[in-house]
């Protein structure tokens, strides 16, 4: 498909179809109610921009970069904690996403697919996270009147960075790139440490999937705020707590998972047999 006379109707059906094929569980009504109406008014509204950003030179990649920002500028008007600037945050953190539903798109469209788009793309997701997190923290904190919580705020960065997983791939990817540090690993067993692997995985995708970064969570949390401006209720700050206790539990465990031994070795070797096929 070219950039050249294409309709905003050619957009939505494309926009659908690939969504739909990656996504299958958006087109559930009686499973994911919420998920099936959200998705459509993402798809819709990614459509409608798309066909104007034809008509320009912006790139794929610019909206990837807008599309980060505006997390953190989410989380800088949260916790600014006004009436004003929290309705403003919620506004940006519900619909921010229909950038993300754009770019990929565009960049097909205008066949300007990249690696950096690939990388600029979950980067913008983990600045829209981390934006969103420390900008609730400091708002429950203004809000509770506690330091407590501002403490507990820096705890969310820190851990992040510290994540020896998320390292971990860092390493071994730029190990990667040097020919002879995958043939050093060529002569390891490929069987080493794998059912304990496998055991300690399924330990830290369960403490992954609490309060997880996905848009149903933002969306809770959003509504929450929403009721706190026009009631006496105060609860945010439980589920603030959670995502402390969250991001310091997946601190633990990719800490535990990595220095223990094996999970590098076995990623390697991994790596090595999908290279083989």
């Amino acid at each position: 498909m070219t950039n050249k006379n294409i309709t905003l109707r050619q957009l939505r059906l494309e926009q659908y179809k690939d969504k739909i094929s990656d996504c299958p569980y958006i087109n559930n009504w009686k499973k994911n109610p919420y998920t099936f109406l959200k998705a459509r008014l993402y798809m819709e509204s990614s459509a409608v921009l798309v066909y104007f950003l034809l008509k320009t030179r912006i790139k794929p990649n610019t909206l990837s970069i807008i599309y980060g920002l505006l997390g953190l500028a989410g989380g800088i008007l949260l916790a600014i904690s006004t009436n004003k600037t929290v309705f403003i945050a919620i506004f940006i953190f519900f619909l921010k996403a229909i950038l993300d539903w754009s770019d990929g798109h565009l960049a097909r469209i205008k066949n300007q697919t990249s690696i950096t788009g690939v990388v600029l793309d979950p980067y913008g997701a983990l600045l829209g996270t981390l934006g969103f997190q420390v900008g609730l923290g400091l708002y429950v904190a203004q809000k509770s009147g506690m330091m407590l919580f501002y403490y507990l705020t820096l705890l969310i960065p820190l851990f992040y960075a510290a994540n020896l997983i998320s390292f971990g791939y860092k390493i071994l990817f730029q190990s990667c790139l040097k020919s002879e540090e995958l043939k050093e690993y060529r002569t390891k067993s490929e069987k080493t440490h794998r059912i304990a692997n496998k055991k300690k995985s399924i330990f830290y995708n369960l403490i992954k999937n609490f309060l997880d970064d996905h848009a149903k969570t933002v969306d809770f949390v959003c509504l929450l705020l929403l009721l706190e401006i026009f009631t006496s209720i105060f609860i945010t700050w439980v589920v603030f707590l959670g995502f402390v206790a969250r991001h310091f539990l997946l601190f633990s465990a990719s800490f535990y998972i990595v220095a223990k031994g094996g999970w590098a070795e076995k990623k390697v070797e991994d790596k090595i047999r999908d290279l083989s096929i």
